[in-house]
Parts: structure tokens; sequence; C-alpha cells
């Protein structure tokens, strides 16, 4: 257990604790038993995890299943996702599985991880230190459209199906910096500047059950920050 934490999830009935230094820690909301996944027990690429993404059934499941869904880790060490397989003659089970540089990332420290539908197929979206891509299980697809960045710290879907990036570009002869550029929406093909708020690239962002989007800004040097919603 570690008191670093850096997000927060939910899948099904467990509480998801995503560490900065411990992997990750499960708490069963109804039987109150706690669990760890780190790399110790292979679970993880590493134990400093930025992000926890809870994915939700397809569209189409009109009565989803607890097995329908599952969650992604975004980590240093590339990104992990945790769900349940059920193959030809043998018994369903949950298990861990990984995708990193050797399977087309650009950069094994991941950011974020957010899913979006397109029908029934699942289009996973990475946000790295090494840019911005888009995964249809198969291939890779680099970052373009409409918005100045190069990747993005924090990506969400709302219940809409739009995906919301707080972008951010790389500093000229820095490899490794940084500069935030504001929040952008992708909402069918175009990708554009979102200019709707004062103050447009959020800390964090959140969607509640009415389907409102929640955006919070951290305070500068002269005080000023705040909350922003959109509905």
């Amino acid at each position: 257990m570690s008191n670093n934490i850096n997000d927060l999830a939910v899948l099904n009935d467990e509480l998801w604790i995503a560490t900065a230094d411990r992997g990750i820690n499960t708490w069963n909301l109804k039987t109150g038993a706690w669990k760890t996944y780190d790399t110790a027990d292979f679970s993880l690429p590493s134990n400093n995890v930025n992000r926890l993404t809870s994915v939700p059934a397809p569209p189409g499941v009109t009565d989803p299943l607890p097995t329908d869904r599952f969650i992604w880790a975004a980590t240093r060490g590339g990104a992990a996702y945790y769900r349940y397989f059920d193959p030809p003659n043998l018994p369903g089970m949950w298990l861990w599985g990984r995708v990193d540089q050797g399977d087309g990332l650009p950069d094994d420290n991941v950011f974020d991880v957010a899913v979006s539908f397109v029908g029934e197929s699942r289009l996973t979206w990475f946000g790295t230190a090494g840019g911005l891509v888009s995964w249809d299980g198969q291939n890779m697809t680099p970052y373009g459209g409409g918005c100045e960045m190069t990747t993005a710290d924090r990506i969400l879907t709302d219940k809409a199906n739009r995906i919301w990036f707080d972008s951010l570009k790389q500093v000229p002869t820095k490899d490794t910096e940084y500069e935030q550029r504001g929040l952008c929406v992708k909402s069918g093909r175009g990708l554009d500047p979102w200019s709707r708020f004062s103050d447009r690239y959020g800390w964090d962002m959140s969607v509640d059950v009415a389907g409102r989007l929640w955006l919070v800004n951290r305070h500068d040097a002269e005080g000023k920050g705040g909350a922003w919603m959109y509905d």
C-alpha cells in the first residue's frame, strides 16, 4: 500500500487505486478484501501508474455482464489491461496483457489511455511521452489533425463518444519537455481546439452521471484557476 496516489477508478465491484511507487491496489466494495498488482507478480510493466481507465461494455450490449468491462493502466513502462478471456474449451479467466513500444507505442511512458467506440469496435488512444497514437487492436496510427499538439497527458471519452484531450506540444530543442497547448475535442472525424473555457488547459477532467464534462485548472502564480462545466 502507498500514500502516493495518482488516480482512482471503479471496475465492477472494486475500487482501483493507482500509486506512484507500489503499483495498483484494489478494494472490493462488497467484501472489503484488498489485493495488489505490481511488477513482482508480473501484472504491471512499472509500479509507477499514471492513470486508470475503466472501459464500459460496447454500446450495443443491452444487458452487460461484469465480464464485458475491463480496465487500462497507463504506466511509466507501457500500458497494461486487465480483462476477461473466454478461450474455446478452456475455463474463462481474468488476465493481464500489455501494450508497449514492441507493439508500436512511440514511448513506454504512457500518460493516459482512453477508449472510444466505432459501432461495436473499440478505438484505443494512448498519450505517451513520445506522441499520441490510436490503436484499433492491430495497427497504431500516429495523431494527425486540427490541433497543434504532440501528445496529451489526459484523455477522456464522454457519453456522446467525443474524445477530449489536454494537449501538450513538445518544446523545440528539448526532447523531454512539453508546453501546455489547451483542450482539444474529437467529434466524428474532426479534431479541433476548444475555446469555450477561459483557460483551455485542464489539470484534470471527469464526466459525471448526468453526462456533463468537468474541467479543473490548477492555480497559476497569480492564484488564478478554478473549474468549468460543459453540458
